[in-house]
């Protein structure tokens, strides 16, 4: 197992994915085990064991896995059937399996930084230890545990070896009591000591609907008719979601195209499906449609041949949603702001941004990449800028709606105001 001695894992070490471009999955430095919290315990009997405690990993963080495509002001491209031969390799290293089991006979157990499962039988504990995703205990403590509780007990078991046998035990408590049937889902990965494990993944009920992302790309294949054809510019897999990107038309720097974007997520973050949008060679900043309406989004439930009848007519209606927010955004290009940096921090503000990323957009408007100006498209560049550099597909997914609805509420407010925007102070 884990060296307790062994140093905690940089976040620069967790986050350097680009460097993982292409390459096995199974040989990637930055596959590690990474969920680093900082503890605090108010009042407890046990000694604090310095050496154990906040030093070693605990579940598989959210890692980028696949990440191709265009660079800022570099265009490279794939077919739709690269992007399934990839997949159907990563799936063959990965072996995923799932299992049908109650959460009464998977035995949790908290030692040497990892959180693992054991599946019970007949004549015990099955000797394969299964590790966890931060998504897989998440997901799997909120069927086991009372509300909240799951916080305090990891922060119970990374305190010292005593903390980590009480852990233990107050997880078997509840799951005593817990013979519901769940579906587990799990699969090979590469743990930061080097040792290939299986890792639960995820926890579903038994309703829920298997549907991966090399099913999805495949039924693209066979169902999206002439938009199989489409060049992908961005394909990106981590251990949570998919994402690809594809566009119509020739991009050129400084002229955004339209964009159509499919999403799905095996561990039940997110729902299969579709939208249309925009996108940038320069920046290759991408933003999808303000409303959220207009998306084409399918459950995981019921049978995959909802998904294969409903892509073709999803594409083609989705032209006309990515063509308007195009005209949208030239239309920005010709918005004037007075006080434009105040008037972005005040849009943010309102929409719950960080003062943090507030900044960073803020500095993002004026970026090579960013329209010319500081009108209306240099302050959605600003916010779509700093999605980029989230290496977290989901919350690069709700910075592009704040974008689009900046771009559509303030359209609205200039056209009423003779083409031009203005701080309140």
């Amino acid at each position: 197992m884990v060296n307790p001695s062994a140093p905690p894992v940089s976040s620069a070490q967790t986050n350097d994915f680009p460097t993982a471009v292409g390459a096995d999955p199974f040989r990637l430095s930055v596959l590690s085990l990474g969920s680093h919290r900082t503890m605090t315990v108010a009042t407890t009997t046990l000694s604090h064991d310095s050496n154990n405690a906040n030093t070693l990993p605990f579940t598989v963080g959210d890692r980028v896995l696949v990440s191709k495509g265009s660079k800022r002001g570099h265009l490279s491209t794939l077919h739709l059937e690269d992007v399934r031969d990839y997949l159907a390799k990563l799936a063959e290293k990965q072996e995923p399996i799932d299992i049908e089991r109650s959460l009464d006979q998977l035995h949790v157990s908290f030692a040497d930084g990892y959180m693992t499962g054991q599946l019970m039988s007949p004549k015990g504990l099955d000797p394969e230890k299964y590790v966890f995703s931060t998504n897989g205990a998440a997901q799997t403590a909120k069927e086991v545990l009372p509300s909240g509780f799951f916080k305090g007990l990891k922060q119970q078991a990374q305190f010292n070896e005593q903390g980590a046998k009480l852990a233990t035990i107050n997880w078997a408590f509840f799951a005593n009591q817990y013979d519901n049937p769940r579906l587990l889902r799990t699969l090979r990965t590469r743990c930061a000591d080097g040792e290939v494990r299986r890792m639960i993944r995820s926890c579903h009920s038994q309703g829920y609907g298997v549907y991966g992302n090399l099913q999805f790309v495949q039924d693209m294949l066979d169902n999206a008719g002439e938009f199989r054809e489409l060049p992908v510019v961005d394909f990106r897999v981590t251990d949570s979601v998919m994402r690809l990107r594809f566009v119509e038309g020739e991009p050129n720097l400084h002229e955004p195209v339209q964009m159509y974007e499919a999403w799905n997520s095996e561990v039940g973050r997110r729902r299969v499906g579709l939208r249309g949008g925009m996108w940038q060679l320069d920046c290759t900043n991408g933003m999808g449609h303000w409303n959220d309406k207009t998306e084409y989004n399918w459950i995981h439930r019921g049978e995959a041949e909802r998904i294969q009848r409903g892509v073709k007519d999803a594409f083609l209606n989705l032209r006309t949603t990515a063509s308007g927010v195009v005209n949208a955004y030239t239309e920005a290009m010709n918005v004037s702001i007075d006080n434009a940096f105040q008037w972005l921090e005040e849009q943010m503000q309102r929409r719950g941004a960080s003062a943090h990323r507030i900044e960073a957009a803020k500095q993002g408007m004026t970026h090579e990449t960013s329209n010319p100006g500081l009108n209306l498209a240099s302050a959605v560049d600003g916010i779509t800028l700093i999605a980029q550099n989230d290496s977290d597909l989901l919350e690069q997914y709700e910075l592009e709606r704040m974008a689009a609805d900046l771009l559509h509420r303030s359209l609205n407010k200039a056209r009423s105001n003779g083409g031009r925007l203005y701080a309140e102070a």
